[in-house]
Parts: structure tokens; sequence; C-alpha cells
């Protein structure tokens, strides 16, 4: 099987039976369980905090430039940071000269990012404390949160960082139109019921400003809307009919994404874990794949495949079917096998071994 974390029977039952649309996607990870609590480090200053993550950066980039899959809670945080300052700055450092007319009228934004990260739990202190490990830039970010006592846990830990709920940040909006910070919006934690306010916020924020969506808990490509637009148009509709609430949803490009997955391989007798994992670097997120690993029994990742767009549930039994096979002494030539792994379950186990 390939099991998943899900937040209710119907999200279970959606990555149970994978859709043709690759917009059809959950976000599984937002309630992985870790066997043991890790303590989070008090913020530093942004000077500091940008000397650590490069120290950082070169530690756990791969032997070809790329990151390998985090080894624990604190490194995925690290991680995600890296890759939100990394796409960030270099919008900022493309639309420099345009920054004073943007703020005098209506632009379009440049960039709407998405970050999707396992936490302890889908608790207040847990989804802070990530959170605010993604800040790079203290003094010109902002960041609001669905929840209430989020916003309240994250204030009491980082007063530097400009914090609101959701409802307070409506209730300010003025705030933010006349605001000089300059740094990326973080939307932290949105559900379904809260993206028509969503939509409404982001419409009171800079457009200048890059607004980065994370842990999301609705289903989208990543892609920043092009699949979803694609598949509009093959339906005969007229992509100018899309709902506003639509676009939205569907308009953000994943910049870091890690989701875990735990491999019971019946036919072959052999169990292991394995991920899906993406981590934008530099240029445009979609040139980034999503690359598809498995462990080995030493618990050390090795790709068997990457996908330019999200894996679906499909995509990633095939993958792990075909690795199994290569590598499997049983007979290949079995063809009464239709599939190798049960369905998508709720149950995840903790994604980093001892908890890290």
């Amino acid at each position: 099987m390939i099991a998943s974390s899900t937040s209710s029977s119907s999200s279970a039952a959606a990555a149970a039976a994978p859709s043709s649309s690759s917009h059809h996607h959950h976000q599984e990870h937002r309630i992985i369980h870790f066997k043991r609590k890790t303590t989070t480090k008090t913020t530093t200053t942004t000077t500091t905090r940008r000397r650590a993550t490069t120290t950082t950066t070169t530690a756990i980039m791969g032997d070809q430039g790329i990151y390998n899959p985090p080894a624990s809670k604190e490194e995925a945080f690290q991680q995600c940071a890296t890759a939100i300052e990394r796409l960030v700055s270099q919008g900022e450092k493309k639309s420099s000269s345009k920054k004073r007319a943007m703020r005098k009228q209506v632009s379009k934004r440049g960039q709407f990012l998405c970050a999707e990260l396992p936490v302890m739990d889908d608790g207040a202190l847990s989804t802070s404390e990530m959170a605010l490990s993604l800040v790079f830039d203290e003094e010109n970010t902002s960041v609001v949160y669905a929840d209430e006592e989020a916003a309240r846990k994250s204030s009491e830990k980082n007063g530097k960082v400009e914090t609101f709920s959701l409802a307070e940040a409506l209730e300010r909006e003025a705030d933010f139109i006349a605001s000089e910070k300059t740094g990326a919006v973080y939307l932290v934690g949105f559900g379904e019921d809260e993206v028509e306010q969503a939509v409404k916020l982001t419409k009171k924020i800079n457009p200048s400003r890059a607004i980065v969506l994370v842990n999301a808990e609705w289903m989208h490509a990543g892609d920043g809307g092009d699949i979803y637009k694609s598949e509009i148009i093959a339906s005969g509709k007229d992509v100018d009919s899309i709902s506003e609430t639509e676009k939205f949803k569907n308009q953000f490009a994943v910049v870091y994404s890690y989701l875990p997955l735990a491999i019971e391989n019946k036919v072959f007798g052999q169990n292991a874990g394995g991920a899906i994992f993406k981590c934008v670097l530099g240029g445009a997120p979609s040139g980034t794949p999503w690359r598809i690993l498995i462990t080995d029994k030493d618990g050390k990742f090795s790709q068997v495949g990457a996908m330019q767009r999200r894996p679906e549930g499909e995509d990633i039994q095939n993958t792990f079917y075909n690795a199994y096979a290569a590598t499997s002494q049983v007979n290949k030539g079995v063809g009464a096998i239709k599939s190798t792994f049960d369905k998508f379950k709720e149950n995840l186990p903790n994604p980093f071994g001892g908890g890290g």
C-alpha cells in the first residue's frame, strides 16, 4: 500500500481513487505525526538567518547541486525557507525598477508560490513554528494565519514578524495598502472555507509583494494554473468563464513539497519507504521536476522516477512496481497482477525516522 495521512475520510477517498485530472490533489502531509518532539530554536536576526541558511544549503545539497530529501523536520523547514527566498528575491530583482509605480496603481502580481510541508500536527503551536521557520526577512514579511490561535502563538514567539489572523487582516486592510513592507506575505493553513476571504485579502495587498501559500487544504496541480486552464479549454469552456475563486485556488506554483510515503509490497514481499519531493532553487518553478524516491535497506533515498507535473496515485504505483520488478528475482512474466499496492490509507508513519 501507499499510505498517506488525510484530515478526513472524504479526502482519503479522493486519494484512493486517482483522478485523471492532475490538479486533483489534497495536501496529505499536513497531519504527519512525529515520534519525538523537537525544540525550535529562537528566531534570529535576518542577517544571522541568511548566514545560517547559506551554511545549511551547502551541507544538504546533493552531489549534482540539488537538494537531498530532508532527514529532519528542521532540515525540511530550512530547505523550504531557502527555496522561497531564492524565488522571492529573483522576483524582486525583476520588478525593482517598477516598485514605485506598482504602489500607485493596480498591477498584475508577479508571484503566487506554494509550500507543502509535513508538521508535527495541525495544532496552533506546530503551525506557527513551521511558518516562522520559513520567514527569511523578518522586518519586511507579513504572515496571515487562517487559525486565530496560531496567529496568537506566532506573535508571542516572534514579535518582529508582522502577524495577523485572517479576520484581523481583513479588518485592517488599510494597513496593507499603506504598508511600506516589500517582503512576501505568507498565507498559512487556509482551507476551502477561507478561499473567498483569501481572494478578498489578496486584492488589498501591494501587487509587488509575493504571496506564499503554506499548507493549503485544497487540491491543485501546483504549476501556476497551466494544467487547470488547459483542462478547461479541452472541456470546451471559455477560460474567461472560470470563477475568481477557482482561478485563485489553481494559480499557485509549488516551490517546495515533501510528501513521505509508506509502501507495502505484497507481491515481492518487501516493505519500503518513499517520498515525493520537489525543491525549486531557481528559474521557473515548472522547470523543476517532481522526484519520486524510494528508500533502500539502509534508509537512504534513491530516485526511481521524475515528472514535470505532480505525480498522482497511479503514477506512483507504476513507478514503484517497475522499481521493484527490476530488482526482484520473482518471475517478471506474471500477467495476473493488476496492482502491486493497496489504495491510499489514512495512517502515515513518521517521515523522519526517530523524529530527527
